[in-house]
């Protein structure tokens, strides 16, 4: 579970009317917390990419990956997150 929201745009990117996309890849553990967010293609943006990872590690949670026992196993995963403004009239 988590989400990133409209209202987490980061200001700076919003004022100089930046969007982009970021791509991250982070660590799930073994609790289901994510750890180890890293940019692995930028928007472009400084405040676009830190702010998907800083959100990402704060609110997202997963079920765990298990091994053949069923016990829970931290393992690696992907994320692209589309930033983007509506244009203004």
């Amino acid at each position: 579970s988590g989400v990133i929201r409209d209202r987490d745009y980061p200001k700076t990117a919003s004022r100089a009317n930046v969007g982009g996309e970021v791509e991250v890849r982070f660590t799930i553990e073994q609790t289901g917390r994510v750890t180890r967010c890293r940019v692995t293609r930028s928007s472009g943006d400084a405040s676009l990419d830190a702010t998907t990872c800083r959100l990402i590690e704060e609110r997202f949670r997963f079920r765990p990956a298990t091994n053949s026992a069923g016990e829970p196993v931290a393992s690696s995963y992907g994320w692209r997150q589309r930033w983007w403004l509506e244009s203004k009239r």
